[in-house]
């Protein structure tokens, strides 16, 4: 088309020339192209789901920690102390084993008149035991710590072949654990004796007696816990408990005493489940204001 149009006019103007007229304006054609047709756009894919991220499960519980208990430590002994038998006691075999407790380590001598003493050491948790021959009839045994006669501690045992025997053992009690005394107080004041005493026979004990040697001058008996019969001789008190205590129990006895004179108070407690005083403790001294 475009070439169609060019040829017609270089016509013109050739028979113009030739014609001798002035050349004729030429004539300016414009064509505009035909559109050209945009392309079909291409469909923009749908865009691909984001996946739902999948939840995290909850994380498991740590599982809680079970607490152990752990059992209360046994007190050491400190004191030297005869718990089987009790002073007085009547039993039906010998050889006799006699039983306590003293220091962890401790030497604990029998001695024996006339005769090599006996000996033994305090185990690692401070018991001890000795095994006695006995002659028919009464026996005074004597028990010390080592070489120091100071420690010593006597009792009586009768020895009646158990075809004859009218008493059961003495029953194996552990006494003079976890003593404690008020040390100083005024006049008018109170002092305290707790004692606390585990029966670890296999029978009941006989009850309690306390005695309290040297106090007597300074203070008066106000009160026992249980409740006790109170009696007193020359210088000493002395507390009779009603009950004994059953195997394995445990019971804590307290006396109190009123101070009424100014002045130190030297005492000293003796523990014994029936019979004579048989389990001397120690002694205490107490300031009266």
């Amino acid at each position: 088309m475009r070439r169609r149009i060019a040829a017609l006019l270089v016509l013109a103007t050739v028979i113009s020339a030739c014609a001798g007229a002035s050349p004729p304006t030429p004539l300016i054609v414009y064509v505009t192209p035909a559109p050209t047709e945009a392309p079909t756009p291409t469909p923009t894919p749908e865009p691909t789901p984001i996946p739902t991220p999948t939840a995290k499960p909850a994380p498991t519980p740590k599982p809680t920690p079970t607490l152990t208990s752990v059992p209360a430590a046994t007190a050491v002994p400190t004191a030297f102390v005869v718990q089987s038998p009790a002073d007085g006691a009547t039993v039906g075999q010998s050889p006799l084993n006699v039983s306590g407790t003293a220091p962890v380590g401790s030497r604990v001598v029998q001695d024996i008149s006339l005769a090599p003493d006996k000996e033994t050491v305090a185990d690692a948790k401070g018991h001890w035991s000795i095994a006695v021959d006995l002659n028919k009839g009464e026996n005074n045994l004597s028990f010390r710590l080592g070489d120091d006669k100071a420690t010593t501690v006597r009792l009586a045992v009768t020895y009646v072949p158990s075809s004859a025997a009218t008493a059961p053992p003495a029953p194996s009690v552990s006494v003079g654990v976890d003593v404690k005394y008020t040390t100083n107080t005024l006049v008018g004041g109170y002092i305290n004796a707790v004692a606390k005493i585990t029966n670890r026979g296999k029978a009941k004990t006989p009850p309690f007696k306390f005695q309290f040697g040297g106090i007597k001058n300074y203070a008066d008996v106000v009160g026992c816990s249980p409740t006790c019969d109170s009696s007193e001789f020359f210088g000493d008190y002395f507390m009779q408990f009603a009950t004994g205590i059953a195997p394995g129990k445990t019971v804590t006895y307290k006396v109190q005493f009123l101070a009424k004179k100014v002045g130190v108070a030297d005492w000293n407690l003796t523990i014994s489940a029936g019979g004579p005083d048989s389990v001397f403790y120690g002694t205490a001294s107490t300031q009266i204001h």
